[in-house]
């Protein structure tokens, strides 16, 4: 078993990629953060995350899972149990990392934030690493993120749909400059 694992072709939330999450201070620690939504029926990824689990807890512990280790301490959690609308029916994985994890598209170029190519719902393949913690901040399994690469769009979590994308627009560059249309008043705005 292994502790770093690749997710294919699930959902992204609140994705922090390209700037870390401060959270709601401004102040908090700053890290790179985004939850990856496994659907209840994906059998197949959810034992790839329990094995990843498994492994950290091998690693760290020798096997012999801590007391202190329940279930609300692990990386994985039950969607339908976090009262959101978008986790029911999923598993929610949720990663961070202090440091930028790699964001690429799907012929594998990098991405910026200004592309626009990553928005909370799209689909996205990713990739994590199961840890272990155990100091004085507590004992758990975190996931740390390592990477994230476009798989496909889906309906944004933030309504209004996916992203405009440059070929959304036509080519206009041959086309003549029209003349300036003529100026008229609002039919909204009075005076």
């Amino acid at each position: 078993m292994s502790t770093r694992i690749q997710l294919k072709n699930v959902r992204i939330s609140y994705p922090y990629l390209f700037e870390p999450n401060t959270g709601p201070s401004g102040k908090d620690n700053p890290r790179y953060t985004a939850e990856f939504l496994i659907p209840k029926t994906d059998e197949a990824q959810l034992d790839l995350v329990e094995g990843a689990i498994e492994a950290a807890i091998d690693q760290k512990w020798k096997g012999k899972r801590p007391s202190k280790l329940t279930d609300e301490r692990l990386f994985l959690l039950d969607g339908d149990e976090l009262g959101k609308e978008n986790t029911e029916g999923h598993w929610v994985v949720r990663a961070a990392s202090r440091i930028r994890p790699t964001v690429v598209n799907k012929d594998r170029t990098p991405l910026t934030a200004a592309d626009g190519v990553i928005y909370g719902g799209c689909r996205v393949n990713a990739i994590i690493e199961a840890w272990g913690q155990d100091n004085e901040y507590g004992v758990r399994v975190n996931a740390e993120l390592k990477g994230v690469q476009f798989a496909n769009d889906d309906v944004s979590f933030g309504g209004g749909g996916t992203p405009v994308r440059p070929e959304d627009f036509e080519d206009t560059t041959n086309e003549p400059a029209e003349d300036e249309p003529p100026k008229r008043a609002s039919r909204f705005r009075r005076g």
